[in-house]
């Protein structure tokens, strides 16, 4: 006989929580335990994330050039947050200071020390204020000591703050803004590691020989009505003029009359000052002496004065040289002249100029005809515009680069370059498409670039070149970015905003190309404003990119 079923309530009672399973077989307390996991599972990336950044050794701020009140120096941070927003300060004052992005956790920015700065020691700081959408107060500092201009010396190095470079694996009226290119600061960058072995010539002696008769006094005119401040007082200093003689010590009062002539007095260490005025002459490739990682070579406008080359600029194997505030536009000559040329170096920095007006295949090129040269050369802070069509179809640029696949690190940062109609704002590559011809190891920053047939060209086996934090508008056929025929590697676009052309990037097809990094903005109207080389963006977005 079968027992009687006992009562559900007692054959069947409570079971404990923990045997209860719901639908997908988990108990409440492993559900409980389950949502309680999701918070820490999200959390431990930003626990971590500051954690390993943090292990690389934090952020860094570094300065190159010459420290004087009111000079412009080149300031640049790394190891930031990816995708921060960096505040600059100086003495833990933001007013006049700009604020950056910091793409890939570094940027490159261009300030102006305080004209009121008194000589001492001051401290220039960046925190990054966005990461990500996150906020962060990350922060790195540097201390720079400002110098009276009569406590500088033969060796500007001395007393230059600076900064390792970084390695990636028709007849056009002359635009002459009262306020470009005056500044006095010279930026002096870190020598490559490995520096050309030269052998300088006997040092020229500034002043002639007894047996030599003192030519006759040359009165300089002050130059405007405002009067210009004194030049600060350095040993070895030569002096240029445009009412000078070439027969002259290249003093103050009795200067030098050529370009050519007064560059080929100059020994490491020295700094040639350029007066104020136009210069029909044709500087090609003068007999010059490099300088030296720790003399180096300053050719600088003098305080307040504006010179101006209308001709040529080229010079071969200038070897830390730094040309300051030294304005070139054309003078006439061959349509397959290039204007302003670099040829090889290491060292080298071309800074507060304009170049402008030329007729040629670029307004300044870069070029190099010896291996690992040029090297730790940039072009930075220039405002280099209106290179005319007259050559054949997209060959007249503002800037050409072609160095060669073996040169060294090259950065071109800060720049505005504008109207290159029938060639590119910045063209890399060689005199064909082939792909062991072409330009290494650039890096394109923080420019502003304004209507070229293609803003910036890529061609040929050029490599390792980055794109990042341009502002580049209007490129009159197609892209804003191009991969012509590229097959070298290493060439990322990231980080940059662009306006008004078919597309940002393009590649032909069939090459590796231009990769893209992400963080492109583009459409953007920056809403630009003013008009030469005051040209700037005003929209909120805009303003962070670019020059």
């Amino acid at each position: 006989m079968r027992p009687k079923s006992l009562p559900i309530s007692v054959r069947a009672g409570p079971r404990p929580e923990w045997s209860r399973t719901s639908r997908r077989g988990r108990t409440p307390r492993q559900r409980r335990d389950l949502f309680a996991t999701i918070p820490m599972v999200l959390l431990i990336p930003l626990l971590v994330f500051p954690l390993l950044h943090a292990s690389a050794g934090g952020p860094t701020l570094a300065v190159r050039g010459t420290p004087l009140a009111g000079a412009e120096v080149i300031v640049a941070g790394a190891r930031f947050h990816p995708q921060a927003t960096v505040e600059l300060a100086w003495d833990g004052s933001t007013a006049g200071m700009p604020t950056v992005p910091a793409f890939g956790g570094k940027f490159t920015s261009v300030i102006r020390i305080p004209a009121a700065a008194t000589p001492g020691r001051h401290t220039l700081s960046a925190t990054a204020v966005r990461a990500s959408g996150v906020a962060s107060r990350q922060t790195a500092t540097t201390t720079i000591t400002v110098i009276a201009p009569t406590a500088l010396s033969a060796t500007p190095s001395a007393t230059a703050l600076v900064l390792p470079i970084d390695k990636p694996a028709g007849t056009v009226a002359p635009t002459q803004p009262s306020t470009f290119a005056t500044a006095t600061g010279s930026p002096a960058p870190t020598a490559v590691p490995t520096a050309k072995a030269t052998t300088a010539p006997t040092p020229v002696p500034a002043t002639p020989g007894p047996a030599t008769p003192a030519p006759p006094t040359v009165t300089v005119t002050p130059a405007p009505a405002t009067p210009a401040p004194a030049a600060p007082v350095i040993a070895g200093a030569i002096y240029v003029s445009p009412a000078g003689n070439d027969a002259n010590p290249g003093t103050i009062d009795r200067p030098l009359r050529t370009i050519s002539r007064a560059f080929s007095t100059l020994r490491p260490g020295m700094t040639l000052y350029v007066r104020g005025g136009t210069y029909a002459e044709r500087v090609q490739n003068p007999s010059i002496t490099p300088g030296e990682s720790n003399g180096r070579i300053t050719v600088t406008n003098y305080p307040g004065e504006r010179p101006v080359i209308q001709g040529l600029l080229w010079l071969k194997g200038a070897d830390y040289w730094t040309l300051n505030g030294i304005n070139v536009t054309w003078g006439g000559g061959s349509a397959s002249e290039h204007m302003y040329k670099m040829v090889d170096g290491i060292g080298w920095v071309i800074v507060n100029s304009e170049i402008w007006g030329a007729r040629s295949f670029a307004g300044l090129m870069v070029g190099g005809t010896v291996a690992s040269e040029p090297a730790g050369w940039q072009v930075v802070n220039n405002c280099i515009h209106d290179t005319i069509p007259s050559n054949g179809t997209n060959q007249d640029h503002n800037v050409y680069v072609n160095t060669g696949l073996s040169a060294g690190a090259g950065t071109i940062a800060g720049n505005l370059m504008f109207n290159a109609t029938n060639g590119e704002n910045i063209k890399l590559g060689g005199p064909s498409s082939g792909s062991n011809e072409g330009s290494a190891n650039v890096t394109i920053r923080s420019n502003t670039l304004y209507n070229a047939a293609q803003p910036i060209l890529l061609a040929g086996g050029t490599r390792n070149t980055l794109i990042e934090d341009n502002l580049i508008v209007k490129g009159l056929r197609g892209s804003l970015v191009r991969g012509y025929q590229l097959s070298g590697a290493g060439n990322v676009a990231r980080g940059n905003l662009g306006y008004d052309a078919a597309s940002f990037l393009s590649n032909d097809s069939g090459y590796t190309g231009v990769k893209d990094g992400g963080a492109n903005l583009f459409p953007v109207d920056p809403l630009l404003t003013s008009s030469g080389c005051a040209l700037r963006p005003t929209d909120p977005t805009a303003v962070s990119y670019g020059r």
